[in-house]
């Protein structure tokens, strides 16, 4: 949190600092880090959203300026550089509203900033001897090891150990094969997630400040369902590549059906005063029950012919 009072270089600076101890958590931290990385761009925009657009760019750039030596330091000679995915996010998140852009426009725009970050990234560091790929296996290898290390303690024996080594190992070459698809939908889910945090923060640090903007009446552009169906047309009548093309499609799209089911949870919810406590513990469900979240998405794309809120136009972004 920064408080009001702080100066004008020391809120930046804190939120940057904040932000890299959250980037470098998974060299710290084995397996948990990576539950911490993904809140890297939270600082930042609360800089942004509590103290301004100059507040917000200067925390950006100290960020940056503190990441290149600091990843460089734990995570070899481009680990510095994969910050710049987060910071492209948060340079639009952050600056949208000057813009006017809607939160949810603003957050399709973060996801395709970072993603397109990532992709010349990785190819960029292909091109100069594909580090992308060691790095994705050290990384890789480095989780195995940890989550190995600790099913030995509690007590598994070799048998299971060698076949979780192999399960984890042919699970690390599928995640390589949709590499893509889980970046654009990944940068779909760590945008929406920081926004969504921002309010709730933004919310108690200034409970007088102007409404955040309504997200339960969001729907998706129509067109997009197209692209569901070539997805699926690829998936199922051909092999190889347009097969493994379809899926990748497909994942960031099951991403924004996802968003719209939430919505259309949401605005039930809000409809029939639905307790606090019962909606966070239906948003902790679906958090860790992928079969629940299919089904949210599902609802979501079916909210394109049945409306199930009745919504009297439609509000694509």
């Amino acid at each position: 949190m920064i408080p009001p009072s702080a100066g004008p270089w020391l809120a930046p600076l804190g939120a940057a600092a904040a932000s890299l101890l959250l980037f470098l958590a998974p060299w710290f931290i084995p397996i948990l880090g990576a539950l911490w990385v993904v809140w890297t761009p939270l600082p930042l925009l609360l800089a942004y959203r509590q103290r301004g657009l100059a507040s917000g760019r200067l925390a950006l750039g100290l960020a940056l300026a503190m990441a290149l030596p600091l990843g460089l330091a734990f995570g070899g000679r481009i680990g510095g550089v994969y910050f710049l995915f987060y910071a492209a996010m948060v340079l639009v998140l952050g600056e949208a509203p000057r813009r006017r852009v809607g939160e949810p426009q603003a957050v399709g725009l973060a996801a395709l900033a970072g993603a397109a970050v990532g992709l010349v990234l990785m190819t960029a560091s292909g091109m100069l001897g594909g580090e992308a790929q060691t790095l994705w296996q050290t990384a890789w290898q480095r989780e195995l090891d940890a989550f190995l290390a600790a099913s030995r303690q509690a007590g598994v024996d070799n048998e299971g150990l060698r076949e979780l080594r192999g399960a984890l190992a042919q699970t690390g070459w599928l995640v390589m094969r949709l590499a893509p698809g889980l970046l654009c939908a990944g940068s779909l889910l760590l945008a929406w997630a920081n926004l969504l945090m921002v309010r709730v923060l933004a919310k108690r640090l200034a409970p007088q400040g102007p409404p955040p903007e309504p997200l339960n009446r969001w729907q998706a552009p129509e067109h997009l369902v197209w692209l569901v169906i070539a997805a699926g047309v690829a998936i199922a009548a051909t092999e190889g590549w347009p097969a493994w093309a379809g899926v990748n499609l497909l994942l960031p799209l099951g991403v924004v059906y996802f968003f719209q089911g939430m919505a259309v949870l949401a605005f039930w919810l809000e409809k029939k005063n639905a307790p606090r406590l019962l909606r966070m513990g239906l948003y902790a469900l679906l958090a860790v029950e992928v079969f629940l979240a299919l089904l949210v998405a599902l609802a979501g794309l079916f909210d394109l012919w049945f409306n199930f809120r009745r919504l009297g136009s439609k509000q694509s972004a």
